[in-house]
């Protein structure tokens, strides 16, 4: 009995070793989309991105987030801006004003409050796209906060977003002619294991009522609708695990809040990046979480669990042999 609880408990440890390998391969690997070598690629503090001067905004925005990032602390900028990196010049706060839309973040500011430059830079206009304030300041920042609750869970994610513009939009505002997209992605993958996984996402530019989890789609699903090849670095059986098929039981969920008290707080969230209202700090309330799986066991990776079973089996055995 005791040799094949040892060979059990050596299996498991072969296989902590192979995912450890698996997540050190990407560590420091930056996982970009693939690009031209003719498009407008910056790199800010916390985030690369393409922009697309037909649209004045990004075509994607790539970014690595950890769970040690979210724990940052540093406070909202608000200093929306002009990016100079853009050599042909990006839109402006002005372009947004009296509009009736939100200058929307790509990469939100509250996945930057790890750094202060990272937050400013956050807040660069190459960054924003124009989005209904029902949809910034509802499900799109449910989703966000979504997911830096799972770079908590996962230590760390590769995230691509931005607008669909294959697309025909629904028009373009102020004098630098922002386009207004029809609907918005976002991808995520995580590669550092234990389980290699990916999850991706389509929202329409509008009010939202379904819960976020009805918006996923697998990663191939969004590069149809985009055009985007999202993690061309990744080993082809990798990519293939990742973008192939979506599997929503491996991703934790919160229970969806549909009251109208729920959602009249999450509307009054955000209210300093509609146009027009350039004062004050805008405060981004953390939501509440609420899975199994944060509580007890739950918390653990299942070969955590494994090998204090294998250990506690082995140490029964012991003391019936004495």
């Amino acid at each position: 009995m005791v040799k094949p609880l040892c060979v059990y408990a050596t299996a498991i440890g072969l296989l902590t070793v192979t995912v450890a390998w698996g997540a050190d391969r990407y560590r420091d690997v930056k996982l970009l989309p693939t690009y031209s070598p003719t498009e407008t690629l910056v790199e800010h503090a916390g985030y690369t991105l393409s922009y697309s001067e037909k649209d004045e905004q990004a075509f994607w925005v790539a970014y690595e987030l950890t769970g040690q990032e979210t724990r940052g602390r540093q406070r909202r900028s608000d200093d929306f801006r002009e990016d100079i990196a853009i050599s042909s010049g990006s839109a402006r706060p002005d372009d947004y004003q009296g509009t009736g839309y939100d200058r929307g973040h790509l990469a939100p500011a509250a996945d930057m409050e790890w750094s202060k430059q990272a937050m400013s830079e956050s807040f660069y206009m190459s960054n924003m796209s124009p989005q209904k304030p029902d949809l910034n300041r509802g499900r799109w920042k449910d989703l966000e906060e979504q997911v830096r609750q799972w770079a908590q869970e996962n230590d760390a994610l590769y995230i691509v977003v931005g607008p669909v513009l294959k697309e025909k939009p629904l028009g373009t505002i102020g004098k630098n002619r922002v386009t207004v997209p029809a609907s918005y992605y976002k991808v995520i993958a995580d590669v550092t294991g234990p389980g290699i996984k990916g999850i991706g996402f389509l929202m329409p530019n509008a009010a939202l009522k379904n819960p976020v989890s009805s918006y996923a789609v697998s990663i191939d699903r969004v590069e149809e609708v985009t055009g985007l090849d999202f993690f061309p670095r990744l080993d082809d059986r990798i990519e293939q695990s990742v973008e192939g098929a979506v599997d929503l039981a491996a991703w934790s969920w919160p229970r969806e809040k549909t009251t109208e008290r729920g959602e009249r707080r999450r509307t009054g969230e955000r209210s300093r990046e509609r146009t027009g209202n350039t004062g004050g700090r805008a405060q981004e309330g953390a939501t509440e979480r609420e899975t199994a799986s944060e509580t007890g066991w739950g918390r653990l990776p299942w070969w955590t669990i494994a090998a204090v079973c294998a250990l506690i089996l082995l140490r029964l055995l012991r003391k019936k042999r004495r």
